[in-house]
């Protein structure tokens, strides 16, 4: 709000009176002209007072959209059941297929696992079967100077030969509880898999084929050969006889 004075010319005021007859109960009012008259501008008594009821009129005015409905406060979204079913089934299926996974790497690791122990358990099994075998292979020696001796001729003492029987005997049975078998040759068919033939003997009343003679004795470590054994196999007569033709004839 603002004064300003208006267009009519201001006229010099004349002398008053006395500051007594101002005061005073019969002071005169001045004349019109000596009256100046101010204009307010910028107050307009029409527009509403903002703060009041028509304050909060204008602001719900101002919140209504053109369609005409009114938002209090903030934006309100609507609950949309069906979206959030969906959206949980869709992560139950989700976490089923990661628990399937899992699961499946889990069986995976396991059977590997079991294979790796297997393996393990298995060259641990071949490792000390070789130390064994190795380790009995030196002994052998010794049991074929044993044999040699209980069967060479001169002992003045059966008592002697009766022992060194006995520690052959013992050395056996010790090295039998790591699974070494003697293989029995004598009186049996050849078998390529257990013996060696070093001689080829005629024999008329020996089968051909059969070994007559172990001249070193052979030896199986848990099934497996260790050692096969040294010996002389019976041939019959008959082919013996022909070869023997057959060679004057081509000399």
């Amino acid at each position: 709000m603002s004064a300003r004075p208006s267009g009519k010319s201001k006229e010099r005021p004349q002398p008053g009176p006395s500051k007594d007859e101002e005061t005073g109960p019969g002071c005169p009012l001045p004349e019109d002209g000596d009256i100046e008259i101010l204009e307010v501008i910028g107050v307009n008594e029409t527009e509403p007072v903002i703060g009041g009821e028509t304050g909060a009129i204008a602001h719900l005015e101002h919140a209504t959209h053109d369609d005409g409905e009114v938002h209090h406060g903030s934006h309100a979204h609507p609950h949309h059941g069906g979206d959030e079913a969906a959206d949980l089934r869709h992560r139950a299926e989700e976490a089923e297929k990661e628990k399937e996974r899992l699961h499946d790497l889990w069986l995976r690791a396991q059977a590997e696992t079991s294979n790796v122990r297997k393996r393990l358990d298995r060259e641990a099994t071949d490792r000390v079967a070789s130390e064994t075998a190795e380790r009995i292979r030196r002994l052998l020696p010794i049991l074929d100077s044993l044999e040699r001796a209980i069967g060479s001729p001169g002992w003045g003492d059966d008592g002697l030969r009766q022992g060194v029987a006995l520690t052959l005997q013992q050395m056996l049975e010790v090295l039998g509880r790591d699974g070494l078998k003697p293989i029995g040759s004598s009186g049996t068919l050849f078998d390529p898999r257990f013996h060696e033939a070093v001689e080829m003997v005629p024999h008329s009343e020996a089968p051909e084929g059969t070994v007559l003679e172990e001249m070193q004795r052979g030896y199986l470590l848990r099934d497996r050969l260790l050692r096969p054994a040294l010996v002389k196999v019976a041939r019959s007569a008959g082919a013996a006889d022909g070869g023997a033709e057959r060679r004057r004839s081509a000399g």
